[in-house]
C-alpha cells in the first residue's frame, strides 16, 4: 500500500505577500474613531467609579461605621440665604443608617405636629427653624435638633439642609427616579415659585419623573393630606438613593449636593456611610414610618406625639 509522502518543511523565513498581493488596509471611518474615544472614556470612568467603590467598600468592611442618624430638613429656598433660613420647614426626615443592624430608617415628622421646643415653647415642628432664626439668627438648625432629640430622646449625629432648586438638580444629575404611582392625584392648588397655582395630575402606574415631576409628587397634598405627603416624600427619597447606589451618578450628584445642599456631613464620613446606604436602603432593609393620627393624641387641641405607641418603633430603628 503507497503511503502519501511527508509535508513539506516549512521554510525557513515567514512568506510574506507583496504589496501587490495584500488587501489594501481598511481606513478607520471619523465616526468609529470617535466613538472608539468615547469609548475610552467611558471605560476610564467606569473603572474610576469601580476604584472608588471598592475602596469605600473596602473601608467600610474593615471598620464600619457606627449607626448614624441625619436629619434632613426640605424646605423652599436657596440654602444660605436669610430668607432660607427663616422660612417654614416644608418636610422632616430622620434618617438612621446602622451597619450592624444592617437597615437604613426613615421617620417623617408631621409638619403641623406640635413639639416641646426648649427655648420657644410648645411649637408646630414646622415653625422650630423659623422661630430660632427669627429671634436668634444662626441657631435654627440647633433648636430642631435638640428639640426632635428631646422629643423621641434620640441622638441626631448630622443635619442636611435641602433646597427645592438643589432638590430638582439632584433628580436631574441622576437621570431622574423610578415611582410607581398607587392613585390618581388631582392638585388643582399645587404652590408655584411666584406664589401662584397650577392644577397638576398624577396618573396610577410606574413611571420616570424629573426633578420639577418628582418635587410636584413630593409636595402635593390638597387631595389627601400631610401625612400622605409624608409617605410620598418617603417614597422619592428610596428612588433617590437606588439611583445614589450607581457610582456612576456620584460626580454629577456631588456636584448638585456641593452648590445647593448645607450640611455638617464631611465627604470622609459620607464616603464610608455610602455602602450601607447601598446595601441596606432598599427593599426589607429599608424601614419607614410616618407619624399620622395613628401615632399621636389630642392634648389641649393639639395634635402631639404619642410616645407609648412610637417608642418601640424608635428604640428598634433610631438608637
Amino acid at each position: 500500500m503507497a503511503f502519501p509522502s511527508p509535508l513539506p518543511p516549512p521554510p525557513a523565513t515567514p512568506v510574506r505577500l507583496s504589496t501587490a498581493m495584500r488587501p489594501p488596509r481598511r481606513t478607520a471611518s471619523p465616526l468609529r474613531t470617535c466613538l472608539s474615544c468615547g469609548a475610552g472614556v467611558i471605560i476610564v470612568v467606569v473603572m474610576m467609579s469601580c476604584l472608588c467603590v471598592v475602596a469605600s467598600f473596602g473601608f467600610y468592611f474593615a471598620d464600619p461605621p457606627e449607626q448614624t442618624n441625619i436629619l434632613i430638613l426640605g424646605g423652599d429656598a436657596r440654602p444660605g440665604t436669610n430668607e432660607e433660613k427663616i422660612a417654614r420647614t416644608d418636610s422632616i426626615i430622620i434618617m438612621s443608617i446602622d451597619p450592624d443592624g444592617k437597615q437604613v430608617s426613615m421617620l417623617s415628622v408631621p409638619r403641623g405636629m406640635y413639639v416641646e421646643s426648649p427655648n420657644y415653647g410648645l411649637i408646630m415642628a414646622n415653625t422650630v427653624v423659623r422661630n430660632a432664626e427669627v429671634y436668634a439668627p444662626g441657631t435654627g438648625e440647633d433648636e430642631i435638633v435638640n428639640t426632635l432629640e428631646t422629643t423621641f430622646n434620640v441622638d441626631i449625629d448630622h443635619t442636611v439642609r435641602i433646597s427645592f432648586e438643589g432638590f430638582v438638580e439632584l433628580v436631574d444629575a441622576v437621570g431622574g427616579i423610578e415611582i410607581d404611582v398607587p392613585k390618581r392625584i388631582v392638585d388643582r392648588q399645587y404652590p408655584t415659585h411666584d406664589g401662584g397655582t397650577i392644577e397638576v395630575v398624577f396618573e396610577p402606574g410606574e413611571q420616570t419623573m424629573d426633578g420639577e415631576r418628582a418635587l410636584q409628587y413630593a409636595r402635593t397634598r390638597h387631595q389627601d393630606d400631610d401625612y400622605g405627603r409624608a409617605a410620598r416624600q418617603q417614597q422619592v427619597m428610596e428612588a433617590l438613593m437606588k439611583k445614589l447606589a450607581n457610582p456612576l451618578h456620584w460626580s454629577e450628584a456631588w456636584e448638585v449636593i456641593d452648590k445647593h445642599y448645607e450640611t455638617d456631613l464631611t465627604a470622609e464620613k459620607a464616603f464610608r456611610l455610602a455602602p450601607a446606604l447601598v446595601l441596606y436602603g432598599r427593599g426589607d432593609s429599608l424601614q419607614e414610618l410616618v407619624i399620622n393620627t395613628d401615632y399621636m393624641i389630642v392634648v389641649d387641641g393639639t395634635l402631639r406625639p404619642n410616645m407609648d405607641k412610637l417608642e418601640a418603633w424608635v428604640e428598634e430603628h433610631l438608637r
